[in-house]
């Protein structure tokens, strides 16, 4: 019986993190993920489905 609610538990909190973290992304905003001296990485949160993402790397030269 405890292991079972335990286990409801669990299950709940990971679905509400997983839930929330999503809502803190901002749309329309480019963010630079990572740079290097010949490359820079950068995404923004896409527009046609919850989750998507649009990567772009730039390269020097």
């Amino acid at each position: 019986m405890i292991r079972a609610s335990f286990r409801c538990l669990v299950a709940s909190l990971t679905l509400l993190v997983s839930a929330s973290s999503s809502s803190f992304a901002e749309d329309n905003k480019w963010a630079v993920d990572h740079v290097t001296e010949k490359n820079i990485h950068a995404s923004v949160n896409g527009q046609v489905t919850h989750g998507d993402k649009l990567m772009v790397r730039f390269v020097k030269g």
